[in-house]
């Protein structure tokens, strides 16, 4: 068994969680949809462990970071505004099969909160489109809920990962 420490900066990243995902799910994902409410880039620092067996891999880690909203047709969000991100994120890889998680707080510098629950098959830096969902936390986006498209993609430089990810988010009124 070996231990592995890495430190990354990431602007999103993606994760298998309770959302099925679908072929349609990630259509749009990666350009500003006429059918969204708002578009949000997310960037951050990213560290995890990984602990790597023969048939099996596991890695925990976090992120902190900021959102910038890039467009919006709600109230809650103007073009501009930033928030402060934090991400708790978990990996597992079983006999080749990776799946990802990561839950993610946002809040404005008024403390108005929402998270984005993020899910897909894939192994941490590889690029991909996913399906999230947006859940309200207090403030203004209390009892919100959505869904939002994301496109991940990754890049790295001697040893630091970089990931450029796109949210366009529907949330009900």
């Amino acid at each position: 068994m070996r231990l592995i420490q890495v430190g990354l900066l990431i602007i999103c990243l993606s994760g298998l969680s309770r959302h099925a995902l679908s072929a349609d799910a990630t259509h749009g994902a990666h350009s500003d949809s006429e059918d969204s409410d708002f578009t949000v880039m997310l960037i951050g620092h990213f560290d995890f462990n990984t602990v790597q067996l023969p048939n099996l891999a596991f890695s925990t880690g976090t992120i902190k970071g900021l959102s910038t909203v890039h467009a919006s047709k709600i109230t809650e969000f103007s073009k501009g505004d930033l928030l402060t991100t934090k991400c708790t994120v978990g990996s597992r890889e079983e006999e080749g099969k990776p799946a990802l998680n990561a839950l993610c707080s946002n809040k404005t510098k008024y403390k108005d909160e929402y998270a984005i629950d993020c899910g897909r098959l894939t192994n941490i830096g590889e690029d991909g489109q996913g399906r999230a969902e947006f859940i309200g936390i207090s403030g203004k986006f209390a009892e919100k809920k959505g869904i939002c498209n994301y496109d991940a993609k990754y890049t790295q430089t001697n040893d630091k990962v970089f990931i450029r990810v796109h949210f366009d988010c529907k949330v009900d009124s």
